[in-house]
Parts: structure tokens; sequence; C-alpha cells
């Protein structure tokens, strides 16, 4: 019978193509000029990706962006960029620097519970694949499995369990195989059913092996109908291969006009078929096979071009295919010669390539028509043997890998829950010891609070007591004032007024004897200067005068200061401020807060002079504090006690504060507070 199993081939002929499309990109759109030289790392990416370049040309850009890549800093964008690095070596054959590429962000991805670690093992496994290091790959794709459950990434899952079903189907571990499809099928309805085509292909090839061509026609079309309805651009070339699949499974329900009808409908398709030479060598030699069932006519023709198509895309198992059906030709016209001739050089192709898989088949096809060939039953019988006994080995190997895996996922996870323990405990005596820490730390802020308001409640007091010794003053003044009144009035008043009296007379009488009674009036006329000398020198001695008021207060506060300290202070008061309408409270703000800038600047400053401001504008009161010290900026001092509570009092009274310094040109302090309650 021709073509006995053509489904594994094609499929994974057209998988592989599918691996191809996994790994490249979009290309992206064209570059101009300009674009390039401001982003030459997109440049080379294009370049890279463009199949119209030369070969050569595309390593040599794809070498290019992995040096720009390598210099970024090693974050979520370099690890993007690296997998565009890795798709563009994948697509030039390159795979040795594709696998350094995948080497190096296996390293880099620190998260293994991470939607980029599972992409990474699934390039990994598709490396070993190409390098036919099958345990070695599933081993990959079997980590990339549990690590997408773990994160419930559902299309790194898909994709990973699609991959493991491919190489249970080669190795002939049906059984496991069936079971995942089922469970990607389950999964693809709930989340995606992108990879719905490629389950049930499995499960087409599955009833084919198991003698089931209904079921496995039933699967194939469901195939083909979820890759029409779900499947991406990329997956489209796999049409092809379900189209042939199925015309091979017409052939083995002897349904042959059908099978023809299918192939022939899809090379007529040339719009499409033009771009898929592989699905077009397999169709045409498909089609071929039907019809020399169907007529007994056999086109070498169309077998040689397909022949020749397999081979510039170096697909033996397809030329061996074709000269495998030839055979068969040969055989049924009686022509064994020729048809053991291609039996031979089929033998060592597939010697040569390591087609192992495909020697029973040919060996069978052999003894079918050439039943006297001794050393070829022995052959078959013996490699059959062995044949089995390898696919026995790979499910065991398969299912020592997943349980080395999940033994290897164990211990990581009982070191990770050490590694927690340990981590929470060495974390719990830290907070400890930080709570400790902050524990005294407040305990000594609490205390300098304390202390701080102890000293604020013992300035206000002694601001009180300044407060009423400035009335008693006050009140003295009142007193001496009203005492130098009377004395004016009762003593230098009535003098004068006798005198005037007395002298009085001259304007009626001008003898000699009223000029001598006069004269002594005169006399008395000095001794009132002198008395009001006397009084004057008392006023000017006074240490009640005008200006024991609250400025009094403030000059004696920058007093202090300077006799403390080598800055010059340099007082300016209003003097028609009127500080006996201003009430206590707000006197008592004011000048604590003074009494505070000037200890901050006579602590920190280190200025050369000081000016303070005392201002009334309408009703409020306008101080302005300005050093010409070291000054500091705002961003870079954290705001102490002092200044918070100079904002405090401010505010509390309603009034605004400001703070002004710059950096070695000194600080000013501007606040303003109403002169009423």
């Amino acid at each position: 019978m021709m073509n006995r199993n053509p489904l594994l081939f094609f499929f994974a002929l057209a998988l592989s193509a599918l691996g191809f499309c996994f790994h490249s990109c979009t290309s992206p759109p064209a570059i101009t000029a300009s674009q390039q030289l401001n982003d030459s790392l997109e440049y080379y990416f294009t370049v890279a990706n463009d199949e119209g370049t030369e070969i050569a040309i595309r390593r040599h850009c794809a070498d290019r962006a992995r040096a720009l890549t390598e210099k970024m800093p090693k974050d979520s964008i370099y690890v993007k960029n690296m997998f565009r690095v890795a798709n563009r070596y994948w697509n030039c054959g390159e795979l040795d620097p594709y696998y350094t590429v995948t080497l190096r962000l296996d390293q880099q991805i620190a998260n293994k519970c991470s939607r980029e670690y599972c992409k990474n093992q699934l390039y990994i496994g598709d490396y070993m694949i190409r390098k036919g290091l099958t345990d070695k790959a599933y081993a990959n794709y079997h980590r990339a499995e549990l690590y997408a459950r773990k994160i419930r990434d559902f299309e790194y899952l898909l994709l990973a369990l699609s991959k493991k079903c491919e190489m249970l189907v080669t190795v002939g571990d049906y059984l496991t195989c069936e079971k995942l499809c089922y469970e990607g099928l389950k999964i693809g309805e709930q989340q995606n059913k992108i990879y719905h085509h490629r389950f049930y292909t499995y499960l087409g090839i599955i009833s084919t092996s198991y003698g089931e061509p209904d079921k496995s026609a039933l699967f194939f079309s469901k195939a083909l109908t979820t890759l029409k309805l779900y499947g991406e651009a990329k997956h489209q070339g796999l049409e092809f291969a379900y189209l042939n699949n199925i015309a091979s499974v017409e052939i083995a329900r002897k349904n042959y006009r059908r099978a023809y009808e299918i192939c022939h409908t899809a090379l007529s398709n040339k719009a499409k078929i033009e771009n898929n030479p592989d699905g077009y060598a397999a169709l045409l030699e498909q089609r071929n096979v039907s019809r020399f069932y169907m007529t007994r006519l056999y086109s070498m023709r169309d077998s040689e071009r397909a022949f020749q198509l397999y081979k510039i895309l170096n697909e033996y198992s397809g030329m061996t295919d074709c000269k495998l059906h030839q055979a068969i030709f040969y055989f049924q016209n009686r022509q064994g010669e020729q048809g053991l001739q291609i039996i031979d050089s089929l033998l060592v192709l597939c010697r040569q390539k390591k087609l192992t898989s495909r020697l029973p088949e040919i060996l069978r096809t052999a003894l079918e028509y050439d039943c006297l060939n001794e050393n070829m039953l022995t052959d078959y019988l013996t490699l059959t043997d062995s044949l089995q006994l390898a696919e026995r080995r790979n499910r065991n190997k398969f299912a020592q890998i997943e349980y080395q895996t999940s033994e290897l996922k164990e211990q990581n996870q009982q070191l990770l829950t050490q590694n927690q323990k340990i981590t929470i405990g060495a974390s719990s005596v830290g907070v400890l010891l930080l709570v400790g820490l902050f524990a005294r730390h407040y305990r000594a802020r609490k205390k300098e609070v304390q202390l701080l308001r102890e000293r604020q409640a013992a300035d206000d007091e002694i601001f009180q007591l300044l407060q009423q010794q400035q009335e008693k003053v006050e009140e003295g003044r009142k007193l001496e004032k009203r005492r130098i009144s009377q004395e004016l009035h009762d003593g230098v008043m009535g003098k004068l007024s006798g005198i005037r009296l007395n002298l009085f007379v001259l304007n009626k009488r001008s003898d000699p004897e009223t000029v001598s009674k006069c004269l002594g009036h005169i006399d008395k006329i000095q001794e009132v200067e002198k008395e009001i000398r006397s009084i004057a020198y008392d006023l000017e001695n006074d240490l009640f005068g005008e200006d024991r008021s609250f400025s009094a207060l403030v000059r004696t506060l920058v007093q202090s200061a300077k006799e403390v300290s080598t800055t010059q202070f340099h007082l300016d008061i209003d003097v028609a401020i009127q500080w006996d309408a201003i009430p206590n409270t707000v006197k008592i703000q004011l000048y604590r807060v003074l009494q505070e800038a000037l200890t901050n600047i006579r602590k920190y400053a280190q200025a050369k002079a000081v000016h303070i401001t005392l201002r009334q504008r309408k009703q409020h009161l306008w101080v302005v504090v300005r050093d010409d010290g070291i000054g500091f900026t705002s961003s870079a001092i954290k705001k102490g006690l002092g200044l918070t509570n100079m904002e405090t009092r401010i505010r509390r009274q309603g009034g605004a504060f400001k703070l002004k310094s710059v950096e070695s040109q000194g600080t000013t302090l501007i606040f303003t507070l109403p002169i009423t309650n």
C-alpha cells in the first residue's frame, strides 16, 4: 500500500515551519534614513529579519543588535530586546549564538515564576529539538509547563503542552499524549483556542495509529476548522498540512476520489501554494498516490517534481516518501529490480540521515513485494524490536524527566520555604531592633519636646513678668508726669502769676519807690528759672521715659544678643506703632518668635550683620529678620522644632509665615501678625 503513514512526517514538517514562525516577529515598517540614525538598534532588527536580504548581512545585523543590547541596563527592556536578538539568530539559522543568547537570558531572568522565564524555556527546548537532544528538550518544555501553571499563564501553558504532545507522539506514548491533548482542549475552551488545531491534529494522528480512520478524519476536520477560526496569521501555513492529513485518511478509507479532489482543489489555489513549497510538494505527491489507486496511473514527472522540492528544502523524510511510492509503482508493474534498487538507496539514505523511524516502513514494503528476501526480513524484525525498545526507553525517559523535574521543584520549594523562614526570622530580629531604636529615639525626642515646652512656659512666664514690670513702669511714669504737672501748676505757675501781678503796677506808676519794690520781684524770676531747670533735669534723667514700652523690650532683647555675639544687629521699629492697642497675646508671640530667630542666627547663620524691621501696615504688624549668613537650601535641611514652633506661633495668631534662604547668600524670615484678636 502506498503512503502508509505520511501524517507524522508532514505534520512534523508543518510544525517545524510553525516553530520558525514562533521565533519570528512581524516585520516592522520601513525605516527612513533619519530614523536609522536616531535608532540604529531598530534598524539592525529590521534588516536581520528581512528575508529578502543576503544571509551574511542579516547575521551581521543580528550581531550588531546583540552588541548594542548588551550595553543596555539589565532591565525588562534588555530582556525584551534579547528575545528579539534570539529570534533573528533563529531566523538566520544561527543556532549556536541563538543558544548563547537564551542561556544569557536564563541567567538574567531572576524571577523564575515569570512569563519571560517560561518563554525562554520554550526557546531552549526548540534548540534542543534541532540538535536532536529530545530528553533535554522535553525537560525544558516540562519546566515551562510547570511554571506556566504556577503563574496561570495559559498561552505559554498551552504552547508547552502542545510541544510535549509532539514529542510524545514521536516516541509513541499515545496514552499520555491523548491525556494532555484533552487537557489542552479543556483549558483552551476557557481561555484561548489558538492552539486547538494542534491538539486536534495530535488526536487525529493517534487515531490513525490505532487504525480508526473515521475518528482521524473527524479530528483533522476539527483541526482545519479551528485553524481558520482561531489561528493566528503565522499558523495559516498549516492549512495545507491539514488538507494533506485529511487526504491521507481518505486514502486509508479507500475513498481515493475524495482524497484526489482535496489535493487537486488545494493545488489549484496558486496564490497560497506558491508561498508554501513544502505543502505544495506534499499535496502534489498525495494527489499522485490517490490517482494511482483510482486509475493505476502514476506520474513519475509529478513525483520527481515533489522530490526535487523536498531536496531543495533538505526534507529527507519527504524525499523518502516520494521514492518509496515510486518503488511501489515499480513493484506493482512487475519491475521489481528497479523497485529494489530504490529500496536499497532509501535504506542507505535513512541510515545516513538517521531516519530510523522510516526504516520499518521501507523494509515492510520491500517484504510485501519480495517475500523471499530473508536478509530484509531479518533486518525488519531486528529493527522493529529495537525501535519498540527505543520507544519504551524514551517513554520511560520522559516519565523519569517529569519525576526528576517535579522532585527538583519540591526540593526547591523546600529550600525556598527554609529561606523564607530564615528571612522571616532575620526580619523579625531586625524589626525588633528597629522598634527598640525607635522607642529609644521616641523617648529621647519626647523628653526633648517636654523640656522645650517647659522652656517655652518659663519664657512665657518671664515675658509676663517683664510685661507686668513694664506696666508698673508705665504707671510710675504717669504718676511722675502728674507730680511734675502739679509742681509746675502749684509752684512755678503760682510764683509767675504773683510776680506778674506785682509787676503790673509799673504800668500805672513809675516812681523810684515803686520801681525799687518791683526789683525784688524780678529777683524772684531767677528763682523760678532755677526751679524750672531743676524740673527739666529730672525729666532728662527720668527712667520712666516715653520709650519704656514694648519697643523697649525688643531693644533689650537685641542688646542682649549683641552682648553675646560679634554679629552687628540693626533694629528699625516704626514709631507709629501703637503698642498699647495691640493685645498682649500678640506681643508675647512676636517676642518669642524674635527671640527664637535671634537664637538660630547666633547658633547657625555665621552672619556678620542682621537687620530687624518692624512696620505696621493697616491692621497687621509686618516683621522682617534678614541676615547675611551662610544660608541653606530648603530641600537640604529638615525643619526642626525651632522653625516649627515659630511657624506654629504665627499661624495660631492668624498670621502668615515665610522663610527664604539661598546658600551662601543669607536667610530672610518674613511674617505678619494681626494687631487685633
